[in-house]
């Protein structure tokens, strides 16, 4: 496998996977009157990308409209193209119906739909655009800029957050995965967008399919159809080479705990707490198995001590969130085609620690 040159660190993905990171820049922007704040609506996700950052032509975005909690105070922008403009963080926004959402320029940045707080644009071709939105709260506009995308640069998530070579794992046909996705103009500006088409090509398509899109940014997933090598050419991008495992070939299933310091052993839970847990599946040759997403199922045994939920919010394969109900064991299931294992682990209750007298 094939990998391009990142400037992410193991510990800074990490982070981000265990749901305690935050952008460098608050990603909501003040508009040009003061009144509405705009930040692009991110599906879920954890990371919110930066406002400042071009929609990819070709694509759509999404942009969700608030008003500033009276009282909070902005920041001023230090670095980027938004460099001295008034933002705040989502905490500091409070979003709004918008009633009516137009822009100045549709041949290059389009409205083409409006629900409660969001207003979704498809961006048509390169340019400037002023997006004018109207809310009970008053109205405002916000500039955004188009650009082509020249180049997208492919990560797979698993050498940085599990520390393993890109060549000690496999993917499992009749599974899915994803790969993070970052899209660039040709000045080097990271761009925004979902819905590009023809940003990676598998090569045999026969052996990929490239899923129809959702709303998340940064995010590309992939089907896996059949056993072989796998070639990924993203735009403007040197190629990736993967292996496709069968899904005989997956021989084992351990769970391990994920923190700062990676995903390894078990531990306790304490009540009330999630816990993020990584399925190790290893094929029978000791590699990774991934892209297991639609053929993994992982479930509590003991619903009334733990509960178990997805992480696609994350957009990792193999991962889930582990709930700490109440005091006992926690027995979950694993299971993958005619495979099955059970583990356990307890969960406790975080000690009460009284203050001494005097």
């Amino acid at each position: 496998m094939k990998m391009q040159p990142v400037s992410v660190a193991r510990p800074a993905l990490l982070i981000i996977v265990l749901a305690i990171a935050t952008a460098c820049v608050p990603p909501a922007q003040l508009g040009r009157r003061g009144e509405l704040a705009f930040y692009y609506e991110a599906a879920g996700q954890l990371m919110v990308p930066d406002f400042d950052r071009p929609v990819a032509a070709g694509a759509k975005v999404d942009v969700a409209v608030g008003v500033p909690v009276p009282g909070e105070l902005p920041h001023v922008a230090e670095q980027g193209v938004g460099y001295g403009r008034l933002r705040y963080t989502l905490e500091q926004v409070q979003n709004v119906k918008v009633s009516r959402a137009t822009s100045s320029a549709p041949d290059v940045l389009g409205v083409v739909e409006q629900q409660e707080h969001v207003v979704t644009l498809r961006a048509r071709a390169p340019g400037k655009a002023r997006l004018r939105v109207v809310t009970q709260s008053g109205w405002d506009e916000v500039q955004l800029r188009v650009d082509h995308c020249k180049r997208v640069e492919l990560l797979h998530w698993a050498p940085d957050v599990l520390g393993i070579s890109p060549w000690s794992f496999a993917m499992v046909s009749g599974g899915q995965t994803h790969l993070y996705a970052a899209l660039y103009a040709a000045d080097g500006n990271r761009l925004v967008g979902y819905g590009l088409g023809g940003i990676l090509r598998p090569q045999p398509a026969a052996r990929a399919r490239v899923l129809p899109v959702t709303r998340q940014q940064d995010w590309v997933s992939l089907e896996l159809r059949e056993p072989g090598v796998l070639r990924l050419k993203p735009r403007g991008s040197l190629p990736w080479v993967l292996q496709v495992a069968a899904p005989a070939e997956v021989v084992g299933l351990t769970l391990a705990f994920c923190d700062g310091d990676g995903c390894t052993g078990l531990g306790p839970v304490t009540v009330g707490n999630e816990q993020l847990v990584f399925v190790k599946a290893r094929l029978r040759d000791g590699r990774l198995a991934l892209g297991l997403e639609g053929l993994l199922e992982v479930r509590s045994l003991t619903p009334r001590v733990c509960a178990v939920e997805s992480a696609s919010q994350l957009g990792l394969d193999g991962f889930r969130m582990v709930y700490g109900v109440s005091e006992g064991s926690c027995k979950l299931r694993m299971s993958f085609k005619n495979l099955r294992r059970n583990v356990s682990f307890p969960v406790r209750r975080v000690p009460t620690v009284k203050p001494r007298p005097g």
